[in-house]
């Protein structure tokens, strides 16, 4: 007999697909089979713990019951996942529980089976006996759960069956949606201008939507003003960002869908109408990357609640689509003016400038290059760079070999001669750079500026500079024979006469050998400017001690510091190995800076540190002076430069001391830096090798080679 039942229910549930018939079918089928007067089938929602009623018949008469919140029962029914029979003294079961008490006539037996999907209880069929104790039985107990793991399958499938229809629906609308969009996509990719994009754009939406009025509006952020380049249906003038629904849109970002009293609606925003009006309305931002830059708008001017969600969803992904597309054609735009404008700046520059590959094979060449060198660009084109510019073997050696260097160093600057296509050489300086796309070197940019006139007056300027220095030589000499002939005789004739001349003219005597023995000096620093200028200046080498050389500067310098007034000292810092140089020159340096320390410095104190390291020995002369500004450093170690014209005249010099100071420092292989304070005092720094030897300069050198004159190669050249 169970069997049978059991067969008449499940018949019955495979013909039931949708949830409610289920529920109504099982609970008839209960309320025939079983002795209960009361039958209930609960949905549970765990989650916001509500307890559906979706069947409940009592006494002959189906009932509809709100959802009620769960008690204690059925915390432990889920938890369980048991049967819950009470054959008798329910109401005392109930209470232990915690269960409230049902209203109207109190059951006598309580038959209740869990609802299952997989492990989870997800509701309940329950029967109740008002008449009686021990009204159910565990054949009752065997039936209800029997029936109740196949409503749980049936209710599983049809819930199953409902989504798959669902999703069934929602899949070919979305195939629908998908087909617009991808037929839309590719006719707006293959669309690069961006008036003939827009055009499309707006054509594509009037046939898709089938609407009476369509429109493409776009923001110009500078003027806040909407255009509308393309209108169907209806014609609309440039108007003010804060005007229309429109503006609405772009202002929000968000789309607007308005389907019933569009007038209305539109008041309660207060917005004036603009254009037609429409029972529909749809509209929805154009948004390019953060920022809104139009927007697609169609509309039905019959029909009510013309447009739905789906629309909205559709056209929203359309206008994304249009965004990128006019963003494309925008930068299309913007690109194809950069290369024109770039192209034109490289076809009208004066200097040569030549693309090549990694391979060193030409890519590129302007019509400088043509007239440097001689070759039209489908002559240069193709050829390898070297074999164009470097054809003599000399040439074409070194700059092989810097062009190897280039690729190798990514940089490249220098000085150097390359030949024409009629085979003359050609002074050059040439600057290369790579050309980066997407972190790897593409290219690199070659520029080839014709110095022939640079050059040469170059040349011309170091011959006239050296004529300059061998005549200064040649005219100190000259001076030097009368003057110290003249410093003589006045010494013999203050010394003979001391007794016999007056006062006066011994103080005049004594003003004509101060006068004397300055232009001396001055003639004297005039000359080792132009030997170092005009000659080869030698290294006389030995080894010395540094500390008693500072202690006789020292001395030297006493007279020259304001007695009582300023402090001069020295300052030997730990041990300082034996100096393997030019004593008399490293003397010079010292004494030149302690003389300008003594001149500047009118309170204080003048320091002279000495310092070594592994290799090279630091002479530094710190005093308290007035002071360099931060833009005369720049200018002191210059011929004839002081902090300013005012201290020249003020404290005399020639301003010769510093860059004589400087250029012999260099011979030596070292350097002067300097660290100065306005009103707080200067540091001179000196920094020589402790063994010239280990330099490598040669003794008899150049002090232009150690300045800089000769070109250095930066890098590697091309």
């Amino acid at each position: 007999a169970e069997l049978a039942v059991i067969n008449s229910v499940q018949q019955g549930l495979v013909a039931h697909m949708d949830l409610q018939g289920i529920y109504d079918l099982v609970g008839d089928q209960v309320r025939k089979i079983f002795d209960a007067q009361v039958v209930t089938i609960n949905r549970f929602d765990v989650r916001e713990r509500r307890n559906h009623y979706l069947y409940v018949y009592e006494k002959g008469q189906r009932f509809d019951i709100d959802p009620q919140p769960f008690n204690p029962i059925i915390d432990q029914f889920i938890s369980s996942g048991e049967t819950f029979l009470v054959n008798e003294q329910v109401a005392e079961v109930l209470q232990a529980a915690g269960a409230p008490i049902p209203a109207g006539e109190m059951p006598r037996s309580i038959l209740s089976v869990p609802l299952r999907t997989g492990n989870l209880v997800t509701g309940a069929i329950s029967l109740q006996n008002v008449d009686r104790e021990h009204a159910f039985k565990q054949s009752d107990v065997r039936l209800l759960e029997t029936i109740a793991n196949s409503m749980s399958v049936a209710l599983e499938n049809a819930r199953l069956f409902d989504e798959s229809q669902s999703l069934l629906e929602e899949t070919n609308q979305r195939n629908v949606e998908l087909e617009t969009i991808n037929t839309i996509s590719q006719a707006l990719v293959a669309e690069t201008e961006l008036d003939a994009l827009i055009q499309l754009t707006g054509e594509q939406m009037r046939q898709t939507f089938q609407a009476d009025i369509v429109y493409v509006a776009l923001l110009d952020p500078r003027t806040c003003l909407i255009h509308f380049p393309y209108t169907y249906g209806e014609t609309f003038n440039t108007i003010q960002l804060g005007e229309g629904l429109t503006s609405k849109i772009l202002e929000s970002g968000q789309p607007l869908l308005i389907n019933e009293d569009v007038d209305t609606q539109r008041e309660q925003m207060g917005v004036d109408l603009v254009g037609r009006r429409a029972a529909s309305y749809l509209g929805v931002p154009i948004i390019a990357g953060k920022q809104t830059i139009g927007v697609i708008s169609v509309q039905s001017t019959e029909q009510e609640g013309r447009f739905t969600e789906n629309d909205v969803r559709l056209l929203s992904t359309l206008a994304a689509n249009v965004a990128t597309a006019i963003n494309n054609a925008s930068l299309f735009d913007d690109i194809s003016r950069q290369k024109n404008y770039y192209e034109t700046i490289i076809a009208n520059s004066p200097v040569a400038i030549v693309v090549i590959n990694p391979q060193l094979v030409v890519t590129s060449w302007n019509p400088a290059a043509e007239r440097l060198f001689g070759y039209t660009p489908e002559q240069a084109i193709g050829k390898d760079v070297d074999s164009l510019v470097a054809t003599l073997p000399e040439v074409y050696e070194e700059a092989r070999e810097l062009s190897e260097r280039g690729l190798r160093d990514k940089y490249v600057h220098f000085f150097s001669r390359r030949t024409r296509k009629d085979g003359s050489l050609v002074d050059v300086e040439v600057l290369g750079l790579p050309v980066i796309v997407d972190g790897e070197i593409a290219e690199y940019v070659v520029i080839y500026h014709d110095i022939t006139e640079l050059e040469q007056a170059r040349q011309a300027a170091i011959e006239a500079n050296r004529a300059k220095s061998t005549f200064l030589a040649n005219m100190s000499h000259e001076l030097r024979t009368p003057l110290n002939a003249i410093i003589g005789f006045t010494r013999i004739v203050k010394r003979k006469g001391k007794d016999a001349l007056p006062e006066k003219q011994v103080e005049n005597l004594d003003k004509v050998l101060v006068s004397a023995e300055h232009l001396l000096d001055l003639i004297n620093t005039i000359l080792d400017i132009s030997k170092i200028e005009a000659g080869r200046v030698d290294v006389q080498l030995s080894t010395f001690e540094i500390e008693p050389l500072v202690d006789l500067c020292l001395t030297t310098s006493q007279p020259l510091v304001k007695e009582g007034m300023v402090k001069l000292s020295g300052d030997i810092q730990g041990p300082v190995p034996p100096l393997c140089s030019d004593q008399d020159k490293v003397k010079q340096i010292l004494l030149n800076l302690i003389s300008n320390a003594a001149k500047f410095t009118h309170q204080g104190k003048i320091v002279v540190r000495a310092w070594a390291d592994d290799h090279l020995l630091y002479l530094a002369v710190e005093d308290t002076g007035i002071g360099i500004s931060e833009e005369a450093l720049e200018t002191i170690f210059e011929e004839f430069q002081q902090a300013d014209t005012s201290t020249s005249r003020e404290y005399g010099g020639t301003g010769l001391g510093l860059s004589i100071s400087r250029s012999l420092a260099q011979l030596l292989g070292g350097d002067i830096a300097v660290e100065s304070e306005v009103g707080r005092g200067t540091t001179f720094t000196v920094s020589i090798p402790l063994n010239y030897e280990l330099t490598g300069i040669s003794q008899e050198v150049q002090v232009g080679e150690l300045s800089g004159i000769t070109d250095e190669v930066s890098g590697a050249p091309l």
